[in-house]
């Protein structure tokens, strides 16, 4: 006995390790599809898998299930010819049995003689021809199940020609399994049927819920014709659970259940419901043992086969960004007007010389002359004599900055009691006038700055209403393709989303659940995406979290760079003067920036630095480089009262398209290496931070692979008066990046021995990206 049991365990052990889940599902397919019996006895579809299976050569004798199907389900003549057709179209040679056009035509045969001899009905041949057409339809049908569980797992999705085969052809399964009783009247189809419906109610929309109790009531009702009301029974009852839905998985219970009362009751008045209540139960204790997590696991799997609500998803987007685009417009037109109400003319400012005169002589007569016994007679009987008096005084003070006793008339020292305090306050009071006038001029300039930056802001914020009318097109149909492909690959993913920009380029961000370590997912990724998308695909970001990783893709860039800075300060000071960045602010684009502060030492320093920093942020959050240039140079205006500017030398690469563009303001000149080639590039543009309204010089210059491109600073410019010892260094024979910047300032500093300027070279190079 227990020899037979070792064996029996042996057996099994071998059956389990051979056979996986996907493997009994498709044995378990080719012994009920021969079940699944339509009218007058006719079951092609057990044909029409067995062809399927033969077609694929899945394993040599896996057209036996079917055969085994239709001796087990109503064995017939009509069974007795589709086992020929199978067997005799299994040992055809391999050349004849690669089409389906072999096997329809051998059962086409065979069921033509036998009609001929024993029903020669020209019904029989018209049923004939539309049941050779059916298996013909469905043979595509399971050979796309077939692929689908031939893999290793069993994928969570699906393109949608599988989709559809794999519907089809459950809903062929669920036939014969509703002729299959058990107690209480219970079939396994009933409680499938009611499990999924009732999951769908509770997790699905309403109208995913309503197709699948269309389609499963369509399937109980052809398995038995005398039950075709079971179609509006299973639709309407699904209609109700959905109802039930807000108050969880009792009120989808009761929907289901009251819904299927009273269909029953206006349609026979029966107390016997249409849909059997044990099987509604057994289902709805299925799903309440079901834990949410679980329920919730389902969901994402069954979203992502249907990829149903991708269409929505994109229609709430574009709502979404017409809305987003309305408001920044009106942000930014309320900018633009805050710009225009402080940039207007100060009318209340706009005072003329004379009314400025009298103010001052006003303010010197009540300062000096209203104690004073002789005011009526000095300032209203004699006024005019003593206003030009006065007057004559402001336009020696205006002239010179001060005004002395002299410069009275010796009559009106002799008559006025007051002349020599006059004098000290004539000098007191256009001392504050001039203050005066000197504060409010500055503040007029600062709020012409402020109205400036204003309006450059506008800008900015118009600019980003600009990039969302500019619309992205969602690649739907790669989505479900990369989702397919990465599934087969074991990479358990939970979403993936390709867009082509207005560029044309395409982007991807994959969402992984239960993360590969060491960056699997990522090798698996890229080279999938790399297929699905026609073009070269690269990970540019990465992040996981709680075993969920984001992975972001984009198309690989044409061109490459390699870079090198090389640079020398004045011994006496500890600070570099001079400041540069690499800024990356999106996939497209690589932009080079050098600054030269004010100066020498820590004061230029800063400034350099602030530009650079300031640069990289605006430039990082999607402004363009016009509009960061502006606000740069106001800020370096307002930010002191001292004079403070710097330079700013710009390369903006794209990546892509290989277009250079050279953004200057102040500076010293650029230079492109093209072989013995030499290109220079200069511009007459101020720095920024001297005069309100900056105009940045512009050059645009396609890059090929080897330039090589050299920004400098003044403190190497200023070395000789003529940049000719520069370019005959550049036309050596050199390549490498750190070699010419070191060579760069090695030559610099042999011309003036010690530095009293920073010196910076900032050296690029143009390559093709392999």
């Amino acid at each position: 006995m227990q020899y037979i049991r070792k064996i029996a365990e042996g057996i099994f052990a071998k059956i389990t390790k051979n056979v996986s889940l996907n493997d009994l599902l498709i044995i378990l397919a080719g012994i009920l599809s021969p079940g699944a019996v339509l009218a007058f006895s006719r079951a092609p579809f057990g044909l029409a898998c067995g062809i399927a299976y033969i077609l694929s050569d899945y394993f040599s004798f896996s057209v036996l299930f079917p055969m085994l199907g239709y001796v087990l389900f109503d064995y017939n003549a009509f069974s007795v010819i589709y086992i020929v057709t199978l067997a005799t179209f299994a040992m055809l040679p391999r050349g004849m049995r690669e089409s389906r056009y072999a096997g329809v035509g051998l059962y086409c045969i065979f069921s033509g003689v036998f009609l001929v001899f024993y029903q020669p009905d020209i019904f029989n041949f018209v049923l004939l021809a539309l049941e050779c057409v059916l298996i013909y339809i469905s043979v595509n049908f399971y050979r796309d199940f077939l692929r689908y569980f031939s893999g290793q797992t069993i994928r969570r999705t699906v393109t949608k020609a599988e989709l559809k085969s794999l519907s089809a052809v459950v809903l062929v399964i669920l036939i014969p399994l509703s002729k299959i009783y058990m107690p209480l009247d219970m079939t396994p189809a009933g409680i499938i049927s009611a499990l999924v419906i009732l999951f769908c109610a509770l997790e699905l929309d309403i109208g995913t819920c309503v197709l699948c109790g269309s389609l499963l009531g369509t399937v109980m009702g052809l398995s038995n014709p005398q039950m075709l009301y079971c179609i509006g029974s299973y639709t309407v009852s699904s209609v109700g659970a959905s109802l039930g839905k807000r108050y969880g998985k009792a009120g989808t219970l009761a929907g289901f259940v009251i819904t299927n009362a009273l269909i029953t009751y206006f349609s026979n008045g029966s107390s016997e419901v249409l849909i059997n209540i044990y099987e509604a139960a057994v289902a709805s204790m299925i799903l309440l043992l079901l834990s949410y997590p679980v329920l919730e696991n389902v969901k994402e799997n069954v979203s992502l086969l249907l990829q149903g609500g991708k269409e929505k998803e994109i229609k709430r987007m574009e709502m979404f960004k017409k809305e987003t685009e309305g408001k920044l417009l009106k942000m930014s037109g309320a900018f633009s007007n805050l710009a225009e109400v402080l940039g207007r003319f100060d009318k209340r400012r706009s005072k003329n010389r004379e009314e400025d005169e009298i103010v001052i002589i006003e303010s010197i007569r009540d300062r000096v002359c209203t104690s004073c016994r002789n005011f009526e007679y000095c300032w209203k009987i004699e006024g005019e004599r003593t206003y030009k008096t006065v007057s004559k005084l402001i336009d020696a003070v205006e002239k010179r900055g001060w005004v002395e006793n002299y410069d009275l008339s010796s009559g009106f020292r002799n008559s006025c009691y007051f002349s020599g305090k006059i004098v000290l306050e004539t000098n007191k009071v256009y001392e504050l006038y001039r203050v005066n006038r000197i504060w409010e001029n500055k503040i007029a300039e600062s709020r012409q700055l402020i109205s400036r930056q204003l309006q450059d802001v506008s800008e900015a914020v118009k600019h980003f209403a600009g990039e969302f009318k500019n619309d992205c097109t969602y690649e739907i149909s790669m989505e479900d393709m990369a989702v397919s492909m990465l599934d087969v690959l074991g990479v358990k993913v939970t979403g993936v989303n390709i867009v082509k920009d207005k560029s044309g380029r395409l982007k991807a961000k994959v969402n992984i659940r239960e993360c590969v370590k060491n960056s699997l997912c990522e090798r698996k990724i890229e080279p999938v995406l790399s297929k699905v998308c026609g073009k070269k695909m690269k990970c540019v970001n990465k992040g996981c979290f709680g075993g969920n990783c984001t992975v972001e893709l984009v198309e690989k860039e044409n061109y490459k760079i390699d870079k090198a800075v090389a640079r020398v300060r004045p011994l006496k000071e500890n600070k570099y003067g001079d400041s540069y960045a690499i800024i990356k602010p999106d996939s497209e684009r690589v932009i080079v920036a050098l600054s030269d502060g004010m100066g020498t030492g820590e004061r230029a320093a800063n400034e350099s630095l602030e530009a650079v920093n300031l640069l990289e942020r605006l430039l990082v959050a999607g402004i363009e480089k016009e509009t960061a240039i502006k606000l740069i140079n106001s800020v370096l205006i307002l930010k002191s009262y001292e004079e403070s500017f710097a330079t700013l030398d710009m390369l903006i690469f794209d990546l892509y398209s290989g277009m250079g563009e050279f953004v200057k303001t102040g500076g010293a000149a650029s230079y492109i290496k093209r072989g013995e080639q030499i290109i220079k590039i200069k511009s007459d543009s101020l720095p920024a931070g001297i005069i309100g309204g900056v105009d940045p010089g512009s050059y645009r210059i396609p890059l090929n692979d080897g330039d090589v491109v050299v920004l400098i600073s003044d403190g190497i410019s200023d070395v000789s008066s003529n940049d000719e010892w520069l370019k005959s260094l550049l036309k050596d024979p050199l390549d490498d990046v750190r070699e010419i910047t070191e060579e760069i300032i090695n030559r610099a500093m042999a011309k003036v021995g010690e530095p009293v300027d920073d010196m910076t070279a900032l050296v690029v190079k143009i390559m093709y990206n392999n």
